[in-house]
């Protein structure tokens, strides 16, 4: 990506260390002048629990729950947990879920880490994420 200016916000698809140029253009030919800065830009992914899903949705609609993209550092996912908010609740990485009321429900994901030995206790890691659910129009 190229920015012209003397300002540059850019928003990066993902993780990874990325090169970041700052080059001075000469103005009349287009070209290089010099290069004044070279440097690694390292972008980490943010550690949360993370739900994939549509915002908006109809009611009697299937809707997908992704909770794959979770990413907790040294944390070993051993189960996951979802509260549909309408007295709904499912056990797996992604889960499947029909809403027969409109309104506005806000989804859980609660993750627990693995336990190695007996006298440990899992940990618990949740987010919540709303879904607007609508009436279809007849």
């Amino acid at each position: 990506t190229t920015i012209r200016g003397l300002e540059a916000n850019h928003c990066y698809a993902e993780p990874g260390t990325y090169m970041v140029k700052l080059n001075v253009i000469d103005t009349l030919t287009g070209d290089i002048y010099f290069s004044q800065a070279v440097y690694e830009h390292p972008v980490e992914q943010i550690e949360q629990p993370f739900i994939s899903m549509s915002d908006t949705a109809y009611i009697n609609e299937n809707i997908t729950f992704d909770g794959q993209e979770t990413y907790l550092k040294n944390f070993e996912i051993d189960d996951y947990y979802w509260d549909f908010d309408d007295g709904v609740r499912a056990t797996d990485a992604t889960a499947e879920h029909v809403f027969s009321k409109p309104g506005t429900y806000n989804i859980q994901l609660g993750v627990t880490s693995r336990v190695e030995q007996d006298n440990e206790f899992p940990e618990l890691r949740c987010v919540t994420r709303p879904i607007i659910i609508l009436r279809r129009r007849e």
